[in-house]
């Protein structure tokens, strides 16, 4: 990521949208670079996304397109990414620095680190074969048990804190209740996005407020360069971020108006929204099968969560324990 020039007016950024609120949870997150990771997570979509058309789910142990290698590599993923309580020094209380946005570099671009002829079409074929009520509810019916199977097997492989302890029965509460309430604020997302047909002309205002912010900061690099006086291309550059937090303030207001958004900061409400934006109109009916599909998960992850809780809080937890 390209760094902003020296003496850069006060919260410059490379990419004026990208790094906004997320800088600290991309230094500590746990997860390799998308270009380290991009053959492991290559093999766990199926090429036939990559490079052939999609046909009906597999009706064996899993999809051939959405394998079992992908669901329990995004176990893992959010595994590595989960701190409990004080294990993270700079970290506040506890929770996941697996940000919809750093899941976004890790599995967003699947297609484009992959060997397919095109990949810019293989990843909208992949989004194809998914974005259908039909498809998302049947990847639940295979998945909806494997994937907090997987969790709860990742939770209690991780170790943290500075002696490496495994977590305890509360932690591994903790965390199903966190991530609980995280899918239940991916279906809230939805939910508001859908009810409010006003959100979408808020993301699109504040979609030009945010490349507005970017055009700034690029002449305000291109005056460092040239040695020019940039005292007002820092100014115009601050007033633009300042119209750009305006504009993303009022999206992540009305999404929380609109639906239980609460495991979820405002970076996270605008990505997701923002996600949700340029899909467009055609898929709202796979969005809502996939906010029904969230809600139940989060259920799922709620009564793995009450579980651990009936089991003595500070006993480290055992597979098998429950």
């Amino acid at each position: 990521m390209q760094q902003p020039a020296r003496n850069s007016p006060a919260g410059a950024e490379s990419d004026s949208e990208a790094s906004s609120n997320g800088s600290s949870v991309i230094l500590y997150s746990r997860a390799k670079p998308v270009d380290e990771t991009a053959s492991a997570v290559r093999g766990a979509v199926g090429r036939e996304a990559l490079d052939e058309p999609g046909g009906p789910p597999a009706r064996g142990s899993g999809d051939s397109v959405v394998t079992p290698a992908m669901i329990d590599d995004l176990a893992r993923f959010l595994a590595d990414n989960y701190w409990p309580e004080g294990s993270l020094p700079i970290a506040r209380g506890r929770g996941s620095t697996a940000s919809l946005r750093l899941a976004g570099l890790r599995f967003g671009n699947v297609a484009q680190k992959s060997q397919a002829a095109d990949p810019a079409r293989a990843r909208g074929r992949l989004l194809n074969y998914v974005l259908m009520p039909s498809m998302i509810h049947a990847l639940y019916g295979l998945y909806g048990e494997r994937f907090p199977a997987a969790l709860e097997r990742e939770a209690l492989n991780r170790q943290r804190g500075p002696q490496g302890k495994a977590f305890t029965n509360a932690q591994v509460a903790a965390f199903f209740r966190d991530y609980a309430a995280v899918a239940r604020s991916l279906a809230g997302v939805i939910h508001a996005y859908l009810g409010d047909p006003r959100i979408a002309g808020l993301l699109e205002t504040y979609t030009r407020a945010a490349d507005e912010a970017s055009a700034a900061y690029q002449r305000y690099e291109e005056s460092a360069r040239n040695g020019a006086d940039r005292s007002g291309s820092a100014d115009a550059y601050q007033e633009a971020v300042g119209r750009r937090e305006l504009r993303r303030a009022d999206v992540a207001a009305a999404l929380r108006r609109g639906g239980d958004t609460q495991g979820l900061d405002t970076d996270s409400l605008v990505y997701a929204a923002s996600w949700l934006y340029r899909r467009g109109g055609s898929v709202n009916q796979a969005l809502s099968a996939l906010a029904e599909v969230c809600s139940s998960g989060a259920g799922r992850l709620d009564a793995l969560s009450a579980r651990y809780n009936l089991l003595p809080r500070e006993a480290t937890a055992q597979a098998g324990s429950r």
